[in-house]
């Protein structure tokens, strides 16, 4: 059943009955029958709530709310979703109690955060380092005592003339990235954190060092790594690269200081550093309230070389083994780590034997495409097996993804993660859809019904 506004990408995702399923025409390719009958098989009986009829970047699963938003705005982190989503999901999906929330792809803290701000009890999972550390000091609370004298620390960092720098990290490719005076300016205001006893106060200056890392670069994050910059506004700054990077940062922990102040969490907050594949197992039963996440799209991105700067300069990666060791512990949601057989108990049978058969034959930029979606599916399926006897009876389980497209055939996601989640146990509430996505050049020339581009959230249940 399906729920929408007048949609111009055509609100049917696929033809209902088989006479209509012979093959779905695209422009340079064909989207073969089996795949067009298995998406409308995972769809039938399926409630799709289309929230918006146009094709856009901007939607109520992305950051740019949260960057205007107190304690959110603290590190730009564009893969998260906004605090006004978060709450949506309370009031909507779990009757306005907060509970106790999970997020085992904590992120930045998104969903931990705004739980604990709304007398919850915020809990996430986050395999990153960087990320978890981000997300843990974004939830600081201080004393009106360590209030008083994180602003006297802010005052001595502003008037300290000798500030002496971290060493630079042992990888040229992240140096590289920065002019010398711009970053020895940087890693002094890391070195200033190291000095301090107080290890709370220290990560309100780590943080604001990581949040000014990328303002200062010569490069930006683009698409799945980094791009350098057309112009460096850094340069139109009055004074030298130190006086330059002390502004930036004193006006940031200013701001978080007015922030820990005027905006306090009457809930808990608790985030842990690890992978949500194993973490979920030693939560006590029927402990959860909630769950609302967002696992790394099946897009190929890998976010230890889009924050590669941020990892490396703050002393998450001290080697190219550590680097390994993250790509080896994360979602199989791109294809640059080699990982070991794992979870082949679970996963989708339509990726299986339907769509990586078929990928496994097509022109691809890489052969560990088809690898890489069986193992995404399987590790989902393993997290959701493992969650059902963690969170209670009926509670609601909100999982954003996100469509993408290989070798001209749609991957729908969000109705693989449906079809995922019922093997599991799970009800499958509705698929809400919030975006209309504009795909690569090359994937919006061969495939014509686009109606599956798109950013959606799969709400499912725990029936009992």
């Amino acid at each position: 059943m399906k729920i929408s506004r007048p949609n111009p990408l055509s609100p049917t995702l696929w033809p209902a009955t088989g006479s209509e399923l012979s093959s779905v025409t695209v422009e340079r390719m064909e989207i073969p029958k089996a795949v067009a009958e298995a998406y409308a098989q995972l769809e039938r009986g399926v409630r799709t709530i289309v929230h918006t009829d146009r094709v856009s970047y901007a939607a109520p699963v992305n950051f740019t709310e949260s960057m205007k938003t107190p304690r959110h705005r603290w590190f730009p982190y564009k893969e998260g979703f906004s605090p006004s989503f978060v709450r949506s999901f309370f009031d909507i999906h779990a009757g306005s109690r907060v509970g106790r929330t999970l997020d085992p792809f904590a992120g930045v803290g998104t969903t931990a955060l705004e739980a604990s701000l709304c007398g919850g009890d915020g809990v996430g999972i986050e395999v990153s380092p960087m990320a978890a550390f981000v997300a843990r000091t974004k939830g600081i609370q201080l004393s009106s005592l360590q209030l008083t004298r994180f602003r006297a620390l802010i005052g001595q960092y502003e008037r300290s003339r000798k500030l002496r720098p971290c060493p630079f990290p042992n990888n040229t490719t992240v140096t590289s990235y920065f002019e010398e005076p711009y970053l020895d300016a940087l890693m002094s205001v890391r070195g200033f954190a190291e000095q301090l006893d107080d290890e709370t106060l220290a990560d309100l200056f780590r943080l604001s060092f990581l949040s000014e890392i990328e303002p200062f670069s010569t490069h930006r994050k683009a698409g799945n790594g980094q791009k350098r910059k057309t112009r460096l506004l850094y340069r139109d700054l009055p004074g030298s690269p130190l006086e330059q990077v002390r502004a930036a940062i004193v006006t940031r922990l200013r701001m978080y200081a007015d922030d820990i102040e005027r905006t306090p969490r009457t809930g808990t907050m608790l985030i842990e550093q690890g992978t949500s594949l194993g973490a979920v197992r030693s939560m006590d039963e029927a402990s959860i309230d909630s769950v609302l996440t967002s696992p790394p799209y099946a897009n190929c991105f890998d976010y230890s070389k889009i924050y590669l700067c941020e990892l490396w300069l703050g002393g998450f990666f001290k080697s190219i083994d550590d680097q390994r060791a993250f790509r080896e512990s994360s979602m199989r949601s791109h294809v640059h780590a080699r990982w070991v057989a794992r979870h082949d108990d679970f996963g989708s049978r339509v990726v299986d034997d339907v769509i990586a058969p078929l990928l496994d034959r097509a022109d691809l930029w890489s052969k560990q495409i088809p690898e890489m979606l069986r193992g995404y599916f399987r590790d989902l399926g393993k997290l959701l097996h493992d969650l059902y006897p963690v969170i209670k009876p009926h509670a609601p389980i909100g999982i954003v993804v996100s469509n993408s497209s290989y070798g001209g055939i749609p991957i729908a996601t969000d109705l693989l993660v449906g079809e995922v989640a019922r093997s599991c146990g799970y009800a499958i509430d509705c698929i809400e859809v919030y975006r209309y996505m504009i795909p690569s050049s090359q994937q919006f020339m061969q495939v014509r019904d686009r109606s599956l581009f798109r950013e959606s959230m799969v709400v499912c249940r725990r029936p009992q």
